[in-house]
């Protein structure tokens, strides 16, 4: 009798997709976990600030309102107003006039004189808009009409207003053929404009310094016109010209740019297109597309890593502002590398370049702030002992101990007397002190032949 021997079973082979499978599943899987860690350190983060009593959404720094008969913005939108009906030609007049001027050399032209003569119309027009911006400075609130809701979104209208502002009261003084009273009382008046006027986060903070730093200009052209009394724009302008209350505000406008950035992480969180969310932002154009919440998913976890990186930097960036407006801060090591900025962090990458440009932005308006008020305290000696102090020291006991010191070096400031005072701003590779004087990057007060004759 024989037995069969059973042939032996042939293993079935898994169906082709179950390796594929599996491996979706552990990708998924792995994803999610990642996302949840990252997200348990973002929040956790988040609920930290809070708990220290920090304002983390773009709603917690609306001002309180303000009556209309309070609020500095009220006549500052209708000096705006008025500029553009009767003045809406002048930037355009004043930059033809200036290329002008560059081409003649100081040479005689009908041209020139054609073209001065209609600058110096559109000046003599402006007492109405003068008007307007002693009112602006007279209320003591400043609630300009903004759409806190839009967040980052958030378009402010002060810094054309301010800038236009500026520029034109500086050509009110400087095209003056002599300084009285009138130009003594309109500088003082755009000094207190800068410090007045208040646009949110850090771009419109560098909009106040820009401003305040145009006394600078309207004083060295000031210094060059006859009758200029030295010790009298001194009395009025220099406690003015004093830089801290703007660089107080530096670390609120930190603050509510930290704020916005939790913002942008919360809406791209929620499904907003990121690429399009990025553009609305550098574009200056509102992003609308929207998608439901599950869009966002891939690339949740990146978010939250992108979160906290940027709670890091503000961290960083705060813990790195003075505690004494006046102080200079020197810049951490790995703020000076953008390269060190992970590639796939993208919102950190709209906030990375700030907190550099936060402190070479301050330490210039320093600088200029600080010049202005030496080179007018040095003016007053010129005219009492009738020379130019040897030293600065001479200028001492007029000025505030930070005065002194330039922010560049921590020495004082370059003085070559009846010359030249200047900030020792680092040149580049290859510039030299003309062609750096040509891109505006020299911070100095120059003395002309007439103010050393005066």
């Amino acid at each position: 009798m024989t037995t069969s021997v059973p042939e032996p079973r042939k293993k079935r082979r898994p169906p082709w997709w179950i390796w594929p499978l599996g491996l979706l599943v552990f990708l998924v899987v792995g994803h999610t976990v990642w996302t949840l860690v990252w997200r348990h350190r973002y929040e956790s983060r988040l609920e930290a600030l809070r708990a220290a009593g920090e304002r983390l959404e773009v709603s917690e720094f609306v001002p309180e309102p303000a009556s209309d008969h309070r609020n500095a913005a009220v006549p500052f939108a209708e000096a705006e107003r008025w500029y553009d009906e009767y003045l809406g030609t002048f930037e355009d007049d004043l930059e033809q006039l200036e290329s002008l001027e560059r081409w003649a050399k100081g040479r005689s032209d009908s041209k020139v004189e054609e073209q001065r003569a209609r600058v110096q119309d559109a000046l003599a027009r402006g007492d109405p808009y003068v008007a307007l911006l002693k009112q602006t400075v007279a209320r003591p609130d400043w609630r300009e009409p903004l759409d806190w809701g839009a967040g980052i979104d958030m378009r402010s209208k002060t810094g054309p207003r301010l800038r236009k502002a500026m520029e034109f009261m500086v050509q009110r003084i400087v095209r003056a053929p002599r300084v009285e009273e009138q130009q003594v009382e309109e500088l003082q008046l755009i000094i207190r404009l800068a410090l007045h006027v208040d646009s949110p986060g850090i771009l419109g903070l560098f909009l106040n310094w820009a401003a305040h730093e145009e006394a600078l200009d309207a004083l060295q052209g000031m210094s060059r016109l006859p009758e200029f009394e030295a010790r009298a724009v001194w009395d009025r302008v220099a406690a003015d010209l004093d830089p801290s209350p703007l660089v107080e505000r530096l670390p609120r406008a930190v603050t509510l740019e930290r704020a916005f950035g939790v913002e942008v992480t919360r809406h791209l969180l929620d499904g907003r297109n990121l690429l399009e969310y990025i553009d609305s932002i550098l574009d200056d154009v509102p992003g609308r597309s929207r998608a439901d919440g599950w869009w966002s998913w891939p690339y949740a976890a990146l978010l939250y890593r992108d979160g906290v990186a940027q709670l890091d930097l503000f961290e960083m960036w705060l813990a790195h502002l003075p505690t004494e407006p006046w102080v200079d801060f020197p810049m951490p090591e790995e703020w000076q590398h953008r390269d060190l900025m992970p590639r796939d962090q993208i919102i950190w990458a709209l906030f990375t370049p700030m907190p550099r440009l936060s402190i070479e932005r301050r330490r210039q308006y320093l600088a200029r702030m600080r010049i202005a008020r030496v080179g007018l305290a040095l003016h007053v000696i010129r005219q009492r002992t009738g020379a130019w102090p040897a030293s600065l020291e001479a200028v001492d006991p007029m000025l505030l101990p930070e005065d002194r010191i330039d922010p560049y070096t921590g020495e004082r400031f370059l003085w070559d007397p009846g010359v030249r005072l200047a900030a020792d701003v680092p040149l580049h590779e290859g510039e030299t002190l003309e062609s750096a004087r040509e891109f505006e990057r020299l911070i100095e007060w120059r003395f002309g032949a007439s103010e050393s004759r005066r």
